[in-house]
Parts: C-alpha cells; sequence; structure tokens
C-alpha cells in the first residue's frame, strides 16, 4: 500500500505482527447471539492475528482480499472465475446481521492500515425454522498452512452453536482437494449431502464436539463456495 512519505524499512515490523486497529483483546468476548467471538489468534509460525465480526466499513478491505487472492483461491471460492468483486458484492457480503448471516474475519495491521487476511461465514437460507446454513471460507494465501482456516471454522461454530444452528452445508469444488481435507481433518462430523455439476455439497454437523473449538482467546493481554485451502 502507497504510503505519502518513502516508509523507513529499518524500523517496519512484519506484516501481521502489529496489534489490529481496534484490539479484540481489549474486548470481552460476546456472549451466544450478540454477535461473533472477537479476541487474538496466534498463527503457527509465531504472527497474532486479531478476529472480530464483520462490519458494514469492511466492503474495501473485501476487496482488498480479493485482489490479493490467487486466480485459483478466488475461483475455488466463488466457484467461478471473477475478475474482481464489485461494489455491489462486497458491501453485500459486508452487511451481515451476526444472526441469520454471520462473517468473523482475521486482521492485522499494515503500514498503519487494517487488512483482512481471511473471512469464515454463514447464511441461512430464507423462511422460519431454517438450522442448516450454506459456509464458506476464504484465507489469504500467504497465510494458509498456518491454522487459520481451522480457528475461523471453530469460532464461527461456536457463535452458529449458541443460535441453534445444527449443521453447515459446505459445497465444493471437485477440484478442490485440499478444502477436501480441510473439512475432513476439521474434528466435525463431515459427509457427503449432494453432488452437482462439478461440486460437491458437505454437511458439517456442529452438535459433534470438535477438539479446541472455543472461541479465539485473548493473548495476553451468487451461492457462494466453501472456499480454498484455509
Amino acid at each position: 500500500m502507497k504510503e505519502a512519505l518513502a516508509p523507513d524499512r529499518s524500523r517496519r515490523k512484519r506484516p501481521g505482527t502489529d496489534p489490529p486497529a481496534e484490539d479484540p483483546a481489549t474486548a470481552p468476548v460476546p456472549p451466544p447471539g450478540d454477535g461473533p467471538p472477537s479476541g487474538v489468534f496466534q498463527l503457527k509460525d509465531g504472527t497474532r492475528v486479531g478476529f472480530r465480526p464483520i462490519r458494514s466499513d469492511d466492503a474495501p478491505r473485501l476487496q482488498g482480499l480479493f485482489r490479493r487472492l490467487s486466480r485459483q483461491s478466488a475461483y475455488f471460492r466463488f466457484l467461478g472465475f471473477m475478475k474482481e468483486l464489485s461494489d455491489e458484492q462486497a458491501t453485500r457480503l459486508a452487511g451481515v446481521d451476526g444472526k441469520r448471516a454471520a462473517a468473523i474475519a482475521a486482521v492485522c495491521l499494515e503500514a498503519g492500515e487494517e487488512k483482512i487476511l481471511g473471512v469464515s461465514r454463514y447464511a441461512l437460507p430464507e423462511g422460519p425454522g431454517a438450522r442448516e446454513a450454506e459456509f464458506a471460507i476464504a484465507v489469504e494465501d500467504r497465510y494458509q498452512g498456518q491454522g487459520l482456516g481451522l480457528a475461523l471454522l471453530k469460532a464461527l461454530v461456536t457463535h452458529a452453536q449458541g443460535l441453534g444452528i445444527r449443521a453447515f452445508l459446505a459445497t465444493v469444488n471437485t477440484e478442490n482437494t485440499r478444502m477436501l481435507r480441510f473439512l475432513e481433518g476439521s474434528g466435525f462430523p463431515v459427509r457427503l449431502a449432494d453432488r452437482g455439476p462439478g461440486t460437491l455439497t458437505y454437511r458439517i454437523d456442529l452438535q459433534g464436539a470438535a477438539e479446541g473449538s472455543e472461541p479465539p482467546a485473548a493473548l495476553g493481554g451468487d451461492r457462494p463456495g466453501a472456499g480454498q485451502a484455509a
């Protein structure tokens, strides 16, 4: 991201080492039903990232995440090629109510700007009594393989369970083998629920306990695809 003055590289920190702009570690985790949980998560390489609910002003940050995704990751996330995430799409994805549709963002500061590294989300279908929600996840390629995707899934599950949601439905491109392995290794009961042209839909049972499924802890002080490798 360009700055008005040339940065002092001798003093710059590695991206992700700064606390988020609104440090979730200083905020209490809300009870179920009041919104997705906030907190701080430590990646396998020691990088700390903040977890917080998506906000309506995150639309430009979601567009930034999309631009940083590899072509393949974007294809797997949206089950088709997209040149960009339009203003309308980004606004819709950022405008969730936290109940019928919810999303959790993993964030960090880079060059003084808050950046979204990954997002997990669900959306219930229209109509009363729905208890199975569509699920999707995206993690910036450079942060994949660090445990971030699994932490985002578990935080979202914790929130959904508090609202009585029983299962997530994840539609995955049949070529997205890494995402299939991610679901199988999530610790939740997963079964094949449907097949489509080039896609498989898996049902993730939220009633089945997954080890370490607590939301991220504060350290010290348009049918979406399920996503790409997390």
